[in-house]
């Protein structure tokens, strides 16, 4: 019946007069919008109370414009009841509500790819927002968690002290500032999980002055953690395998003198005599105790593998079957046709498997079967595991025993630790070092009554790759002069007895330089030396390796075996790199120092 100018212009009309008469249904986009519409407003009028609603509606020209109607009833003196209906061009509203929308699910997304974990507060510390990694690690889905304290789904410790922190939301609207979580927080979920987490609270303000809410960012820590924990294991195991390498040179120079001592007293003793077999019994207890040097040195500093290609699956059965032979554990194999060859030490490998299998079969008291799984993975740059990208050989050997605990587990690689009443503590410390001085990784998951789990990740020789095994020694022709360098006096005089009681003409030398005067001094007069054996490490004088350099300039044929406490130096292990013909590790008795020395000296030497 009446409308105003502002309706011109909102409809794009002539004039008001354009507009009075017309149905209001025929600015409505369909029938349909309009009836549902009208029967709203009808009963609201009814019930004398107005209504508001956005709706789309059309202009003269035929264009769709966002529009707000809200229709109040009255009463008129002259017509009775009425209403009167107001329209309002809605569409710049209309297009921020798009926007904000788009930038809220931009916001949704963005949070929710993200790493850390996100949550947001008002004032008062009730939780608007929750990330999806804030879900994981507190347990609370957002829906059930928006609306809540923040100390109800955010709830953290000191980790040291088990207290909980105070009211963050109110520190960080006290302070206007960042307030970092302090160092040790542990995060307890919503299922009492606990987590070491990092993170900083925020005010969020508005119009740089008024502060909204907090938002807080934190992080996991558990695999940080895992891996910082794993370092310090290996810096540790590295200190100590330089004290143990250190300790057994000492300890095996000691036993060849006590060995060098007994084998020459047996020599002077009738073969009935009791006494001969008190020493043959001493001999074999210090060469014992030789088997347990050498587990020392195994952490030397210097140890590296005598390598040869291998085929794993081979040797995963061998040494397996031995173990479990005549126990009452059986080994079940899954072991791949195409599983890869590896570059190794053999027997150093096999004593890895050998010590796993071992505290398997003394888990198991009552039998069982342990499983033994091979598999040919490649490991990614930027993997979790502490080994170089490339291709492993993965091998996973799993018991059925009652497990570890967990106070034990972070101490399992530990060289001495031990539960066991007649244990020495050196097997999976043994197999740690063997492991990572081949390049690999060794892991072990456990849990009480759930068994063990260990795994082995070893560089492996992709299909059709071979690498050339280490040469053995064969050489010949016996002689008798010897010039034989060593530090230890008693050492030197041992086997200088030796030598002398088959015949050798002995000179003995304490360091490289003067062992090198005397090799020039017999060649000059005519009487050569025949074989040079020299001691590897002389602390504070010329050691074996640099006199060799030198002997070899004043004589390229000479005849050298090095001789050291340290048997797993590369030296040792690769003497014919370093211009030795043989090589023999102390303490050794009679039997194999003569063995070497017929070696070296019965033919045409190489």
């Amino acid at each position: 019946q009446w409308t105003n100018e502002t309706m011109v212009e909102l409809f794009r009309c002539n004039r008001p007069l354009d507009l009075v008469g017309k149905l209001v249904q025929e600015f409505f986009l369909s029938e349909e919008d309009y009836r549902r519409t009208e029967e709203i407003i009808t009963a609201r009028l009814c019930k004398g109370r107005s209504y508001g609603a956005d709706l789309k509606l059309t202009r003269f020209d035929g264009t769709v414009f966002d529009a707000h109607l809200k229709v109040a009833p009255f009463e008129s003196k002259e017509k009775g009841e009425m209403f009167v209906a107001t329209i309002s061009d809605v569409s710049w509203r209309k297009e921020a509500e798009r926007t904000l929308a788009k930038e809220k699910e931009r916001l949704a997304v963005t949070l929710s790819s993200i790493g850390d974990g996100v949550i947001s507060t008002d004032r008062n510390g009730a939780i608007g927002l929750v990330n999806k990694t804030a879900e994981e690690l507190t347990g609370w889905e957002e829906g059930k968690a928006v609306g809540k304290s923040l100390d109800e789904v955010f709830y953290v410790i000191n980790e040291g002290t088990g207290e909980p922190y105070g009211d963050l939301v109110k520190k960080v609207l006290q302070e206007r500032a960042i307030v970092n979580l302090p160092a040790g927080t542990l995060l307890i979920s919503k299922d009492k999980q606990r987590r070491p987490i990092e993170g900083s609270l925020s005010p969020i303000y508005v119009n740089q002055s008024e502060i909204l809410g907090s938002v807080i960012v934190f992080r996991d820590l558990s695999e940080r953690r895992r891996l910082e924990e794993e370092l310090m294991r290996m810096q540790k195991l590295e200190a100590i395998g330089v004290m143990a390498g250190g300790i057994a040179h000492d300890f095996n120079n000691l036993l060849m003198g006590i060995v060098g001592y007994i084998t020459l007293a047996r020599m002077n003793i009738e073969q009935r005599d009791e006494t001969l077999r008190c020493l043959e019994a001493a001999e074999k207890a210090c060469m014992r105790a030789k088997e347990l040097a050498q587990k020392l040195v195994v952490f030397s500093k210097g140890g590296e593998p005598v390598r040869e290609t291998v085929s794993m699956a081979k040797l995963l059965k061998d040494s397996i079957s031995l173990c479990t032979s005549g126990s009452n554990v059986k080994a079940e194999f899954s072991l791949p046709e195409d599983l890869w060859q590896v570059h190794v030490d053999e027997g150093q490998i096999a004593q890895v498997i050998h010590n796993i299998v071992q505290n398997a079969l003394e888990s198991m008291g009552e039998g069982g079967a342990i499983f033994v799984k091979g598999e040919n993975v490649q490991i990614p740059p930027g993997e979790s595991i502490p080994i170089d990208p490339g291709p492993y050989v993965k091998i996973t050997i799993q018991d059925h025993g009652p497990g570890i605990p967990s106070e034990h587990m972070a101490k399992i690689f530990d060289p001495f630790y031990t539960t066991k009443e007649m244990g020495r503590g050196l097997g999976l410390s043994i197999c740690h070092s063997i492991v990572k001085k081949h390049g690999g990784h060794i892991q072990v998951h456990s849990r009480p009554g759930c068994g063990t789990e260990v795994s082995l990740y070893l560089p492996a020789l992709e299909a059709g790759e071979t690498r050339p095994a280490d040469e053995s020694f064969s050489a010949s022709s016996f002689g008798i002069r010897v010039l034989l360098m060593d530090d230890e006096e008693i050492v030197r005089e041992t086997t200088r007895q030796m030598l002398v009681h088959f015949g050798c003409d002995v000179d003995c030398a304490a360091e490289g330089g003067e062992a090198i005067d005397l090799y020039k001094k017999a060649k000059e007069w005519g009487r050569p030396y025949d074989v040079v054996i020299l001691d590897l490490t002389v602390p504070g004088g010329m050691g074996g390796k640099e006199t060799a350099v030198e002997l070899l300039k004043v004589d390229p044929e000479v005849k050298m075996i090095v001789s050291s406490g340290y048997a797993n130096d590369p030296v040792m292990s690769q003497f014919r790199q370093y211009g030795f013909k043989a090589a023999i590790a102390k303490p050794y008795n009679m039997d194999e120092l003569i063995e070497v020395m017929r070696d070296l000296t019965s033919g045409d030497s190489v």
